[in-house]
């Protein structure tokens, strides 16, 4: 059932197709399920995805229309479109655009090197779009990465992003990096091996993340797959050290040219201050 809260103008102001009457079903991005019939001539279909926990003193349609708002702004084709707000077994969740190849993990196994490199530079064309609108995505990494009808990369799954607060350059929600620690940066492990305050997640943490996409999509090995005894600790702990994923293997991968192991290098700098913006590294890929 379409949601419309008398309490809230966002749940009445959807953006739905008329006649719009799918079969919602809330779904990670790592278990979607194309079950969802079209929407009249439309070539897209539309998915439910998972609204995370609302943090705490956030009621939920509070927190859902933070993160609508921040959806609401965009309009690249680099970023999923969002069609508007649905109640799902008594919970709200955003409807977002299907994109029918799936996740960028599993579109380019068996693709050819270019072809992989023409997804990577899409993604961080669309990284730098939400960048320019200074958000944070938060939770970057290859399943969270869908693949358009084009075969162009589409962001997707911003359950972490948040609008940074314009002074202070940082996000306004503390750091979380659990589920996705395999792509998380050397800042936001550290307070778990110091006494120091949680860091919040960046444009430069999203910049060390996107590295670590890019290793990913090029090499179909998720970061730090190689160490042995792979526990949340182990992985923690090489993460603080400041081994980046291509000094975590044992051998490099051939599919990792040199030019493309520079810019990861430059977005692994242990100093976030000193990665590059994502500006910059669209520019050097596409040299």
């Amino acid at each position: 059932m379409l949601a419309s809260s008398a309490g809230s103008s966002l749940f009445s102001r959807l953006k739905l197709p008329l006649g719009f009457t799918p079969l919602l079903k809330v779904a990670s991005l790592t278990s979607i399920e194309a079950n969802i019939p079209r929407v009249q001539a439309m070539l897209i279909v539309l998915i439910v995805t998972r609204v995370s926990p609302p943090r705490v003193g956030l009621t939920s349609q509070q927190h859902l229309k933070k993160e609508a708002t921040v959806w609401m702004q965009f309009d690249d084709i680099h970023v999923a479109k969002f069609y508007g707000v649905a109640e799902v077994g008594g919970r709200p969740a955003l409807i977002l655009e299907w994109c029918s190849q799936g996740t960028a993990t599993d579109y380019v196994k068996g693709k050819s090197l270019d072809e992989r490199l023409r997804v990577i530079r899409s993604l961080a064309t669309g990284l730098a779009y939400i960048h320019s609108r200074n958000v944070v995505h938060g939770d970057l990494k290859g399943s969270n990465v869908l693949i358009g009808n084009k075969g162009d990369a589409v962001l997707s799954d911003f359950g972490l992003s948040r609008t940074l607060e314009r002074r202070t350059g940082y996000t306004t929600s503390t750091c979380s990096a659990a589920g996705s620690l395999n792509w998380s940066s050397p800042e936001l492990i550290r307070p778990w091996f110091q006494t120091e305050e949680t860091h919040a997640k960046t444009l430069a943490s999203d910049v060390w993340a996107f590295a670590c996409t890019v290793y990913e999509l090029l090499t179909d090995t998720t970061p730090y797959a190689s160490l042995p005894f792979q526990t949340f600790l182990r992985i923690a702990e090489t993460i603080h050290q400041h081994i980046t994923p291509l000094e975590a293997l044992p051998a490099q991968p051939v599919q990792i040219p040199d030019r493309i192991r520079a810019i990861l290098e430059r977005c692994w700098a242990l100093q976030p201050a000193e990665r590059p913006s994502m500006v910059e590294v669209v520019e050097m890929l596409s040299v």
